[in-house]
């Protein structure tokens, strides 16, 4: 039980939710063509929360704009990117 806890607590602290912002900035590794970043933006645009990601292949910069009102975890855009077979380097800070 107290392992579940401290994995809970570690998971908030680490993956907190992006909350009140209506843009979500995050670099992403290991993209070198088109269908790379096409595949990315897909999975991202999975969420029902998104309204738009598109990649900048000049950085690897992911901007994903979310619906008014809206929230998405680094956590879970971490993952969506990992499925995508690719990796999230950091999140832009405002």
């Amino acid at each position: 039980m107290k392992k579940i806890i401290i994995f809970i607590l570690f998971s908030f602290l680490c993956f907190p939710v992006l909350a009140g912002k209506d843009k979500i900035e995050a670099f992403v590794s290991g993209m070198g063509c088109p269908d790379c970043y096409s595949k990315v933006e897909g999975k991202i645009n999975e969420f029902p929360q998104v309204k738009s990601a598109k990649i900048n292949p000049d950085d690897g910069l992911c901007t994903i704009q979310l619906k008014e009102g809206k929230s998405l975890s680094s956590e879970a855009i971490t993952k969506a990117v990992e499925r995508a077979g690719f990796k999230v380097t950091s999140f832009k800070k405002d």
